[in-house]
């Protein structure tokens, strides 16, 4: 009996890329609109209507040959003299590309990122994936008009500020909006904070005379209702008979708002388009946008004709705002309650010491989300106690953004004294996060030294095995708040 000969797999190598020509039609096509391609294959290219594009002509896309690269990515290099505009774009040989005009689709989303794993008392710890790279807090960014800055799981509160010439007076604004797009709330100079107490006003500049910032707005992330899935932010020209073209040096920063130091994160310059007319006073220069427990921010240069006010200049552009908004979807953050409990411990390293006997302890169990904290009952002279005690209060909520960790920590009572520390554990609350919903039972060594404070060892050449600790921890699912 002969076997059947293997399959024959296709050689690895050099893809093979192939020139054509498609051609594009449709009634509502706009100047510099992003169009999105999609091959037989599967694999999605963009492409940018031409700037001198009108809504129903016929224009052509050429795609010609380009290097190999593993993940095809756009490079739109579109002409603008005319309707008839070139681009090169990468495809495999034998491809065609298609496009329904009909439904027009947004570029797609960026992929999520593995969060990495974290061993904690001898387990391995998965944390959540995030959406987009995180923005380091080491070093500054220089933005430019559209790009984006992802916000660290750290900055938890920063300060928006913005800086111009002496000669007018220019205010900085916050509008608060919700998924459909509705006014929540404003922050200006005459309302300097929000009805949340997450957004914070510093205050009217009418000179903007000195050196540094003129004018700020602090912002609290972690405190923004979770309905709340935008924030813009505009730059207004309070003086009468002056626009943005009379402003001069004009540029937004943003520092973490910190009480030791405040380092910045980035800093874009603010210029008006270059065909801006001389009624244009407001412009609309970033937004912040919730992606689930993270926060991005994209850099703007949007005018706005109408308003001396932020609730003017929302209400007189209603073709202004909403396409911003769109561009920028926002999604929903997953929140979870936590409620903990503690089984038991084994083989934990005896505090009191005494002439006859190797000594024991009055052991007892603390978790500490943050400021909150939940403490066990003390068992009597036991190195091995059984607790078996479940919490059912949550010690808080934490989602996939979450910086604080959970703290698992073992304290001899003591009543003539202070309680001495006997070891515990510190799980990041990403990694809680991630568990998932339902109740999971946890076996960690307890670590001796957990900071400087909680030190079981001081003193001590060698250090001992502290024990084990047995304890759950659950979560639930709370409802999205849109």
């Amino acid at each position: 009996m002969s076997l059947p000969a293997p399959a024959r797999r296709r050689p690895r190598g050099r893809q093979q890329w192939c020139p054509g020509t498609v051609s594009l039609r449709q009634p509502r096509l706009q100047p510099r609109q992003t169009l999105q391609i999609r091959a037989a294959s599967g694999q999605i290219m963009l492409v940018q209507v031409p700037a001198g594009a009108k809504p129903g002509d016929l224009y052509k896309v050429q795609v010609t040959k380009s290097s190999f690269v593993p993940t095809p990515t756009p490079t739109p290099t579109s002409s603008s003299s005319g309707p008839i505009g070139t681009g090169a774009y990468r495809t495999q040989e034998g491809q065609h590309l298609q496009r329904d005009a009909r439904h027009p689709v947004r570029p797609p989303a960026s992929h999520s990122i593995p969060g990495g794993v974290v061993s904690v008392g001898g387990v391995r710890f998965k944390l959540p994936k995030v959406p987009h790279v995180l923005n380091t807090t080491s070093s500054a960014a220089n933005l430019s008009t559209k790009d984006e800055y992802w916000f660290d799981r750290t900055c938890k509160k920063i300060k928006v500020a913005l800086a111009w010439d002496e000669g007018c007076d220019v205010d900085i604004s916050v509008a608060l909006m919700d998924k459909k797009m509705e006014l929540l709330d404003t922050v200006h100079y005459k309302k300097q904070t929000s009805s949340c107490n997450s957004v914070t006003h510093s205050g009217d500049d009418e000179t903007g005379e000195g050196d540094g910032n003129d004018e700020s707005v602090r912002v609290r992330l972690r405190d923004i209702p979770q309905r709340v899935t935008h924030l813009l932010f505009f730059a207004i020209v309070y003086s009468k008979g002056k626009s943005l073209t009379d402003v001069r040096n004009c540029t937004m920063s943003a520092y973490m708002d910190k009480t030791t130091q405040q380092p910045l994160l980035f800093k874009y310059p603010i210029t008006p388009p270059a065909n801006a007319k001389k009624e244009i006073n407001a412009m609309c220069v970033s937004m912040l946008t919730r992606i689930g427990a993270f926060f991005k921010l994209t850099a703007l240069a949007t005018p706005c004709r109408f308003g001396r006010v932020v609730s003017e200049v929302m209400k007189w552009n209603p073709i202004v705002i909403p396409p911003i908004l769109e561009a920028n979807p926002p999604r929903a953050n997953l929140r979870r309650e936590v409620y903990v409990g503690a089984e038991r411990a084994k083989n934990l390293y005896p505090q009191d010491h005494s002439l006859i006997g190797s000594g024991s302890a009055d052991p007892f169990v603390v978790f500490q989300l943050r400021k909150t904290k939940l403490i066990t009952n003390w068992i009597t002279k036991n190195l091995n106690p059984s607790w078996n005690q479940d919490f059912h209060r949550p010690l808080g909520i934490v989602d996939a953004a979450e910086s604080k960790p959970l703290l698992v920590l073992v304290y001899d009572h003591d009543n003539a004294s202070d309680d001495d520390f006997m070891g515990g554990v510190s799980i990041p609350g990403s990694a809680v996060y991630n568990l998932g919903p339902g109740k999971h039972r946890l076996k960690l060594k307890l670590n001796g030294t957990i900071s400087h404070e909680l030190n079981a060892f001081k003193g001590l050449s060698e250090f001992p095995d502290p024990g084990i600790i047995y304890f759950s921890v659950e979560l639930q699912d709370l409802p999205f708040a849109f």
